[in-house]
């Protein structure tokens, strides 16, 4: 279980690495902050320092959204963007934090017993490059199950893997590549149907 926890979490930053290297400190030191938030939140009684607390995870979260979405524009505006661009998945990892650390709040959750399993959840990529938001209170008891993978669940599950990517090759990358992008980056030269045929197909390319 450990093995597939570390696999996995190294999956997640290097996704985040291959926009800078600056994430694999920006993320791991966030969750890590969140973690020690909801197991304080778990332990702490007074309502004042519970409220203290969330409210840290929050603003630490809307901050990395802020800047994620805001940060470019503003530095554009004054001329000093340079380099500086933060992958707007960046939005979803942090409201994706938020309803952990809200979660044990208000009790409707339990803090994670595992810090690895936690900093896999939380960075999940595949939720956090394209949604939907996923609750981690949902996906860490999954991840803590110490339970053996059986043959017929590693074959379900690789038949799975193959389908999905055959669905991607054969029929999401055809449809974005003759139609969807063709519409979206010229819509003006496109009827109405002609649109609404191209969104139709965008919504069936990520469902």
């Amino acid at each position: 279980r450990l093995a597939a926890l570390a696999i996995v979490l190294l999956a997640n930053y290097f996704f985040y690495a291959k926009w800078s290297l600056i994430y694999l400190a920006l993320i791991p030191a966030a969750s890590t902050i969140d973690y020690c938030l909801a197991l304080a939140l778990e332990r702490v009684k007074g309502a004042l320092a519970r409220r203290a607390l969330i409210s840290i995870s929050v603003l630490m979260n809307i901050a990395l959204i802020a800047s994620a979405r805001y940060a470019p524009l503003f530095l554009g505006l004054a001329g000093h963007a340079g380099g500086w661009m933060l992958p707007l998945s960046l939005s979803f990892y942090g409201f994706q934090a938020m309803t952990y650390t809200i979660d044990v709040y208000r009790r409707d959750a339990k803090g994670a017993k595992s810090f690895l399993a936690y900093l896999a959840t939380v960075s999940f990529f595949p939720t956090t490059l394209a949604g939907p938001i996923t609750r981690p209170a949902a996906l860490l008891p999954q991840w803590e199950k110490n339970q053996a993978l059986s043959a017929e669940e590693g074959g379900r599950a690789l038949f799975l893997i193959g389908l999905g990517l055959m669905k991607k090759f054969l029929i999401a990358d055809y449809l974005a590549e003759h139609l969807i992008n063709r519409i979206f980056d010229l819509p003006k030269l496109y009827s109405g149907t002609e649109v609404l045929v191209g969104v139709y197909a965008y919504a069936f390319q990520i469902y």
